[in-house]
């Protein structure tokens, strides 16, 4: 297993992208550029989940982090990068909107997602996220 402290990087792969909610998983990168030492993927691990959601009806855009927990880790690293991401994702049109963080936990691993990956991203969510946002989504 590796130590999330060894990670020198984070990888965000988008899983779900609406008009009005995204869903990334957070992945740790040992040595990104080492590609001979880690091409069978064991210098990536996955360290939790981001999910962006507009609230149109309170101007704010809501970013939920889910950490998978790691006791050798205060995640300081995990929400710097994930912080720093989640804002660079705001389309223009969004500026004037309030951009808000949540930090939550969760014990929910992802190491295989098949189809429908929506029922693995409502196990994730829960009730954060407002139901109709996720009803109509069939993926």
């Amino acid at each position: 297993m590796i130590q999330i402290n060894t990670f020198k990087s984070y990888s965000f792969s988008r899983l779900l992208a609406d008009s009005e909610i995204e869903f990334f998983l957070i992945v740790g990168l040992v040595e990104p550029d080492n590609f001979n030492e880690y091409w069978d993927g064991t210098g990536h691990q996955g360290v939790g989940y981001l999910v962006m959601f507009k609230n149109h009806k309170l101007t704010t855009i809501e970013n939920l982090i889910y950490l998978l927990p790691n006791s050798k880790s205060t995640h300081s690293d995990i929400k710097r990068y994930t912080y720093h991401f989640a804002e660079r994702m705001i389309s223009a049109d969004m500026y004037n909107y309030d951009v808000q963080f949540k930090i939550k936990k969760t014990s929910i691993l992802g190491n295989s997602i098949g189809p429908p990956y929506i029922d693995f991203i409502r196990s994730i969510v829960g009730n954060d996220v407002p139901a109709a946002l996720l009803k109509d989504i069939a993926i």
